[in-house]
């Protein structure tokens, strides 16, 4: 379950693969919930997000506890 609590639009979508091809994009207004599903099995199964005015982040995984940063690079 995704679960937008940042204040803005955040956009999400699946880390694309090696093998090309794209994944289709996803956005969550603040406050919203999204029960993820990945979209493409052959992709990596890694989350990316993007904000307003920013780039898209490096993928990362969903199915590890803990807490670490998303580095979101502004455009």
């Amino acid at each position: 379950m995704l679960i937008n609590n940042l204040g803005m639009v955040m956009y999400c979508k699946q880390k694309e693969g090696s093998i090309g091809g794209s994944t289709p994009l996803f956005s969550l207004q603040n406050s919203e919930r999204l029960a993820w599903h990945w979209q493409v099995m052959e992709h990596p199964k890694e989350l990316c997000i993007k904000l307003e005015n920013s780039l898209w982040s490096g993928g990362f995984p969903l199915d590890q506890l803990g807490e670490f940063a998303v580095k979101v690079p502004l455009a």
